[in-house]
């Protein structure tokens, strides 16, 4: 019983600190990232201060979150969810956007000038007056 406890207590550490990629930030949804260790202190960044210019944020879940007006530029979103998000007036240019679940995001006015969006899903997004010069899709 005492080992039974003790992996227990073991187990609850490693997921407190983040050891299986559970970020607490994000409301225990799994984290993702290039393995470089900054996917989830880039989050943090993005959601504390509005933006995260050359930025690690590869398959981070953004899912649902206001994130209005932030400064994405340059950032690496490749597999990111970010469905249901606002992202209204966002400065996204030249981000890396390929495979992200951009499916009913809010991008009206949003700055994708040079933005890749390969394999992006943006069924249901709102695109209006969307600035996608340049942008590869």
């Amino acid at each position: 019983m005492a080992r039974i406890k003790m992996s227990l207590f073991t187990a609850s550490l490693l997921v407190a600190t983040g050891f299986f990629g559970i970020s607490p930030v994000a409301g225990l949804r799994p984290v993702h990232g290039n393995g470089d260790g900054n996917t989830e202190t880039n989050r943090k960044k993005l959601l504390d201060t509005g933006e995260c210019t050359h930025c690690d944020l590869q398959g981070v879940d953004l899912s649902g979150i206001i994130l209005e007006g932030v400064d994405l530029s340059d950032a690496h979103l490749q597999d990111a969810d970010l469905s249901g998000a606002n992202l209204e007036n966002a400065n996204l240019e030249d981000a890396d956007l390929s495979d992200a679940n951009l499916e009913n995001t809010n991008l009206g006015h949003a700055n994708l000038k040079g933005a890749n969006l390969t394999q992006a899903i943006l069924s249901g997004a709102n695109m209006t007056d969307v600035d996608m010069r340049e942008a590869n899709l």
